[in-house]
């Protein structure tokens, strides 16, 4: 196999809907949730506005043989406050005020049980995805082989009833360090906060 690249995200140069598409699958229990009822849309307003999690400065497109088959974003996490902050500037005029003032209870809510301690000086993976024709074909491996060549401690969230992506996770060498849920509908939301220190 062809090994993967890595491009800063382009709304100029990258298929928008695509990449759209993959951060969306990323979580399909919880992005619906977050982003409405167009989570793909939302992400695509995001994607053309940038200075947020999904500018390029943070968000990277992976490509195989020229073609994108994921995408990765992250950020050191000393700066995770202030993206968070710009993010939500730029979360609320893709989705519409209205619509998050709608949201502001769950938002609280998940933004609780995505909490737990970070070394400052770690580097947080927001959204790693692999497109579903390319899943199960070792690019993921790749991925985290690549932050861990530059980054000593990542940090990352995910939903352990996602038990593929928690088990890939786990395979990788990364640790739960803290968990929480909510009750959202009548339904349980799992977050769990998970480590790999390269040094350990």
């Amino acid at each position: 196999m062809s090994p993967i690249q890595f491009a800063a995200f382009d709304a100029a140069q990258h298929d928008i809907g695509l990449v759209a598409d993959l951060i969306a699958r990323s979580d399909e229990q919880i992005n619906p949730l977050v982003y409405g009822r167009d989570p793909v849309g939302v992400i695509s307003e995001m994607l053309r506005l940038g200075s947020n999690y999904f500018d390029g400065k943070y968000l990277s497109v992976v490509t195989l043989d020229n073609e994108i088959v994921g995408v990765a974003a992250g950020y050191p996490v000393r700066d995770k406050q202030h993206i968070d902050k710009v993010s939500s500037a730029a979360f609320a005029k893709a989705m519409g005020m209205l619509q998050v003032i709608r949201r502001i209870p769950f938002y609280k809510k998940l933004d609780a049980i995505m909490q737990g301690p970070m070394e400052s000086d770690a580097y947080y993976v927001h959204t790693l995805s692999i497109h579903p024709q390319y899943q199960g074909r070792g690019l993921g491996t790749q991925i985290i082989a690549a932050l861990t060549q530059q980054h000593r401690t990542l940090y990352l969230h995910v939903n352990p009833d996602k038990s593929r992506s928690y088990h890939f996770y786990e395979k990788m060498g990364f640790r739960e360090q803290s968990g929480g849920c909510m009750m959202h509908k009548g339904k349980t939301l799992r977050q769990s906060l998970m480590v790999l220190d390269a040094n350990a």
